[in-house]
């Protein structure tokens, strides 16, 4: 194949920016019935899994003199700290999914809406 000639570029004709902006309206879509006010307890009680019970161990295990309590939350919440930690991804999974369960008729009315 010529170089001039654009290589696989000339045979494969994507317009990028259409592909893009309909990713985006896709991922959106799926996303906005979770940018509400009822996910935010569902995210508090999902961080507490994930992290609460780490900070809940230093403070409780330090006024306690419980070394073990300490050692373990410290050393969870120093993993936390790491850049490459995917705590926050779990959190969110954690939250849709709580969110899920509990207005799942909310859910099941909008899939049967789609199918028609």
């Amino acid at each position: 194949m010529d170089c001039r000639s654009g290589g696989w570029r000339g045979f494969i004709r994507i317009n990028r920016s259409s592909v893009m902006k309909r990713l985006l309206h896709k991922t959106w879509d799926w996303a906005r019935p979770y940018f509400t006010w009822k996910m935010l307890p569902f995210l508090i009680v999902a961080w507490m899994i994930t992290n609460g019970w780490s900070y809940a161990f230093v403070i409780i295990g330090g006024k306690l003199s419980i070394s073990w309590m300490v050692w373990l939350g410290a050393g969870w919440i120093s993993i936390l700290w790491f850049p490459f930690t995917i705590e926050k991804v779990i959190t969110l999974a954690i939250a849709g999914f709580l969110y899920r369960i509990f207005y799942r008729k909310k859910f099941e009315c909008e899939d049967k809406k789609m199918e028609v």
